[in-house]
């Protein structure tokens, strides 16, 4: 979809996937996968402007996949949303440890997530 920014969404519950996909495709082009691993495949398939993590996946975990993202020049630069349920101080210590840009807590405001993206991807402050 030419003109629109990718978001690469990497969840392992199908639901979130397409909660996502629903509410962010009218203005994103967005790649989806079920894990860290699938997440990488997809960043180096599609060049995203942004990448939305949940923490707990199989094979790779979300934070595993940031670090991953941020240690690699090619795609150090590319914005990363932790979307997740684990909302212990020392989750959220660790998802900004491993680079991501912000964290945000499931159950989460679908208004807030979508501001939040496009507040990033626009460049302004968070």
């Amino acid at each position: 979809m030419p003109g629109k920014k990718k978001i690469v969404v990497a969840d392992d519950e199908p639901i979130i996937i397409s909660l996502l996909t629903e509410l962010m495709s009218g203005t994103y082009d967005i790649h989806t996968a079920a894990n860290g691993v699938q997440a990488l495949n997809a960043v180096e398939r599609t060049k995203p402007d942004m990448v939305i993590l949940d923490v707990t996946m199989p094979e790779m975990d979300g934070f595993e996949a940031c670090r991953c993202l941020k240690r690699n020049t090619a795609t150090s630069k590319i914005p990363v949303i932790m979307l997740t349920a684990r909302c212990r101080v020392m989750d959220i210590e660790t998802g900004i440890k491993s680079g991501a840009d912000a964290y945000i807590i499931k159950p989460f405001s679908p208004g807030m997530l979508i501001e939040r993206v496009d507040k990033i991807l626009s460049g302004s402050q968070v």
